[in-house]
């Protein structure tokens, strides 16, 4: 009964010992992204809130060079 324990326990911490990807010689963390988009020159999120509706863009301020913009009304539950 302790031998079949033993084997999964065995397997089960090589396995995980696999997985393991912190310490590896020739790995740069630094590197690493964050997750998050690189920020582009210029460019910068707005918001437009008018009433009952609102707007959230990204582009050029005072300009039409509009990357993303997202509209939505007051408790609608939707973007447009």
């Amino acid at each position: 009964m302790r031998l079949p324990v033993l084997i999964v326990a065995s397997g089960l911490t090589l396995a995980l010992a696999a997985c393991n990807t912190t310490g590896q010689p020739g790995m740069d963390l630094s590197a690493a992204s964050s997750g998050s988009p690189a920020p582009v020159e210029h460019y910068d999120w707005f918001l437009h809130q008018d009433g009952s509706e609102a707007r959230l863009a990204y582009g050029l301020e005072e300009s039409d060079d509009l990357r993303i913009g997202l509209d939505c009304r007051k408790n609608s539950g939707r973007l447009g």
